[in-house]
């Protein structure tokens, strides 16, 4: 059925009954049969019957209710097999058929745009010395084959390059270098998510090391959305 017939049944109904004469006077050239409309228009009448009882019938209004409810389901399957048909009329004959039929073409479908950029970093520092990071990232509705690029810059004096991709929102980074947590800076991490040819606004984790106490501690703080190489 789609999202050609109403969801409601009453507008379901009403959407039917606007139709029946047009669809039977051109059953075949809309791609469907006069066997097939005259089936429908049968459905119809019966669930138009049976939701005027509803209306007009207070005291048996349960009953009638379940009565709509099950003429409704078979003048639905009916339509949607009517539909079915129209629309694979006009997939030979073009979108006239449509117009012909009183229905509306489907939606050309837009482009879909450009990944999200990564926020909301975590990060963990693994028993053998890795680090592992994670974010979350909006896309597109409808994009499939998103990858993350991530690059890396060890001190304020080091230079942007990437380290490796990934299908999913988290990366480990095994190749940190031991003197990393001393670099003056910290360690700058930054995620790409790329979808075929585009490319989303970059995010950046910016990792720091120190000691407070005695004991060893870590921070990640979100930077800026870009950062230059």
């Amino acid at each position: 059925m789609g999202a050609t017939l109403p969801r409601k049944p009453l507008e379901r109904l009403a959407f039917l009954k606007g139709r029946m004469a047009l669809w039977a006077s051109e059953a075949v050239a809309i791609g469907s049969s006069t066997s097939a409309i005259t089936n429908l228009t049968a459905l119809v009448d019966a669930c138009d019957a049976a939701a005027g009882d509803v209306v007009t019938t207070r005291g048996a209004a349960e009953a009638a209710t379940i009565e709509f409810r099950i003429a409704d389901e078979a003048m639905t399957k009916a339509a949607a097999d009517v539909i079915k048909s129209i629309k694979a009329k006009a997939a030979v004959a073009g979108d006239t058929i449509y117009a012909a039929a009183q229905l509306p073409a489907p939606a050309i479908p837009g482009p879909i745009g450009a990944p999200g950029t990564p926020a909301n970093f975590t990060v963990s520092l693994r028993p053998d010395g890795s680090l592992e990071f994670g974010w979350k990232c909006v896309n597109p509705a409808g994009s499939h084959g998103t990858i993350y690029q991530v690059a890396r810059k060890i001190g304020a004096a080091g230079v942007l390059a990437v380290i490796g991709s990934t299908g999913s929102r988290k990366f480990i980074d095994a190749t940190l270098p031991a003197g990393a947590a001393a670099a003056e800076g910290g360690v700058l991490y930054q995620v790409t998510a790329m979808r075929s040819t585009l490319s989303g606004v970059p995010g950046t984790c910016l990792v720091q090391f120190g000691v407070a106490g005695g004991t060893g501690t870590m921070t990640a703080t979100l930077s800026a959305p870009k950062l230059a190489a």
